[in-house]
């Protein structure tokens, strides 16, 4: 029960902070679930806008796992190169990073456990 508290917590921070700093997605900012199978990876393309101000602007990909197994996030961008990542041990994880330019990202989605993990999943 604290895990998930921490990890709804931690999302809604960065939720509630993220919208003057966010670069977002072509689409728009989405929420999911999706259970992730053990061993596998769950691969998305999304398009995320480069904001040309003074100010820095944040795309976000965040991932709350139900507890049981480890949960990675990987990022590339349209030319295969990576991004940023969270490899920690843990499926509580978030990614950030600037676009310099407009472009698709695939955002791999890695359940590194012998179990399957349902996860929460978001971007803005």
């Amino acid at each position: 029960m604290k895990r998930l508290l921490s990890g709804v917590c931690f999302l809604a921070i960065s939720i509630l902070l993220a919208p003057a700093l966010e670069a977002n997605s072509k689409d728009g900012p989405r929420r999911w679930t999706k259970t992730v199978k053990k061993g596998s990876e769950i691969v998305y393309k999304i398009v995320f806008l480069a904001e040309k101000v003074p100010q820095r602007k944040y795309a976000e990909f965040a991932v709350i796992g139900d507890g049981s197994t480890d949960v990675d996030i990987e990022v590339y961008d349209a030319k295969g190169n990576l991004v940023t990542k969270d490899d920690k041990f843990t499926d509580l994880a978030l990614v950030r990073w600037v676009p310099e330019i407009t472009q698709e990202y695939t955002i791999k989605v890695r359940n590194l456990g012998d179990d399957d993990n349902t996860c929460h999943m978001g971007h803005n």
